[in-house]
Order: C-alpha cells, then sequence, then structure tokens
C-alpha cells in the first residue's frame, strides 16, 4: 500500500522535476511548483506514521486501521495521477512509470506472462528488466570491477560482497536486491546480449504478492534513477 503510494510520488516528482524531498514534503514541493496541492494529507501521514513505527520499530499496525486507510491511499494515488500526470490510477500499470521504453516494455511482458499463468516466464522477464535497467543506470557510475578467479567458493564470496558495494553506490537498497535477487532465476548475457535465465525453482508455487514485490522493486529503482 505504502510502496505504491511512493511509487506514485516518485513518478509525479519526476514529472514536475521536483528537487528531493522527505515524504511529507511531498504536497509542498508540489504547491511550489505552481500545481494544485494534492488532497488526502493526513491519511498519508498516518500511513507514513505506521510505516515507520513498524520497519524502525516493530509495531505491527491494527488490521482495521490499514482497512480504514486503504480507500483513502486509494483516493489519494487516484488524485495524483490524474491531476499531476494525466494517468488513469485504475488502467495503470506500475510499469508505466518507468521511463526506459526497452525496461517498461520488458516488465510489461513480465506482468502479461504472469496474467497467462506463466509464472516462471514472468520472473525470467522481471529478472530481465532489472539487469537492462542496471546495465542502463550504471554505465556512467564508477562502481568496483567484478573479480575473476579459479577459486570458486572465494569467487563466489568476493564476487557477493562487491556487487552489493556497487548496488549501495547505485543507491539501491540492498536488503531489497538481495530479495529480488534470492527470487529471481540466475540471469547470464552473451557478448550479443542474448540473454539465458536459470530456472532452480518451481515458479508456480511462489505467490503472486512474491512477483509484485519484484516489480515494484525493480520500478522503485527505476524512478530513484529517475529522480
Amino acid at each position: 500500500m505504502h510502496d505504491a503510494s511512493e511509487l506514485v510520488m516518485l513518478a509525479a516528482s519526476d514529472h514536475l522535476q521536483l528537487v528531493k524531498w522527505s515524504f511529507m514534503e511531498f504536497w509542498d514541493k508540489v504547491k511550489k511548483s505552481g500545481r494544485r496541492e494534492p488532497g488526502h494529507k493526513s491519511p498519508m501521514e498516518r500511513l507514513n506514521h505506521l510505516r515507520v513505527s513498524f520497519k524502525h520499530k516493530g509495531t505491527l499496525p491494527h488490521a482495521q486501521t490499514v482497512r480504514d486507510l486503504l480507500p483513502r491511499v486509494d483516493a489519494f494515488c487516484e488524485e495524483v495521477t490524474s491531476d499531476l500526470l494525466d494517468l488513469d490510477f485504475g488502467e495503470l500499470s506500475l510499469a508505466d512509470l518507468v521511463g526506459d521504453d526497452d525496461v517498461r516494455n520488458t516488465l510489461h511482458e513480465a506482468e502479461g506472462a504472469l496474467k497467462s499463468c506463466n509464472q516462471a516466464t514472468a520472473f525470467q522477464k522481471v529478472r530481465i528488466a532489472f539487469d537492462k535497467l542496471h546495465r542502463l543506470i550504471a554505465k556512467d557510475a564508477i562502481l568496483i570491477t567484478e573479480p575473476t578467479g579459479r577459486d570458486r567458493n572465494l569467487h563466489e564470496s568476493v564476487l557477493e560482497s562487491v556487487r552489493t558495494l556497487n548496488v549501495l553506490m547505485l543507491g539501491i537498497d540492498p536488503v531489497r536486491y538481495q530479495h529480488f535477487i534470492s527470487n529471481t532465476p540466475r540471469l547470464s548475457r552473451s557478448s550479443s546480449g542474448l540473454y539465458q535465465c536459470i530456472v532452480q525453482r518451481d515458479y508456480s508455487k511462489v505467490p503472486d504478492e512474491t512477483f509484485q514485490a519484484c516489480l515494484e522493486f525493480v520500478v522503485e529503482v527505476a524512478l530513484n534513477a529517475q529522480a
């Protein structure tokens, strides 16, 4: 619930070219840009308070409180996408918020595969979308060169450490990155750009919520890179 609203806010900020802001500064930033200040500030502030309490204090929100907030969050997302993005939130896919055509189209392919009950392809496509995005945002960044070596165990350990450092330097949440990597197929890419995925689990048994979390992760990385 919070992720979807924050992604919509990031997309609106990118569209309006707002400078960096904390969650509750969004309304004032929009107003200062010359656009009408969005509504629903109080319920969104309450939602943010619940998120912070859960994330930093481990305090679980009351189920009824969450249920009461859901329609207010939906209304906020509908208003922001309509007024600031000229889009219909009801018809909007999170993938539509991604600026790069190739990454966005690959995410749409992932969503289409999930709707067709082809979960393995859906997870492969979302992993490929992230690889394309990662290559795009890392192109002009100064990152640590991934090591090569014959000692496989040492190589894997060092390689994982280097990749974690690199995602940190790109501003990617390492915890969400590890969740994404552990829930998507392993990927290799030929020199000609062809992808091959190594599927090591039965994705028909993986909940759709896991796919959604992976998709939201890729979209959030894209929006943060666009900001």
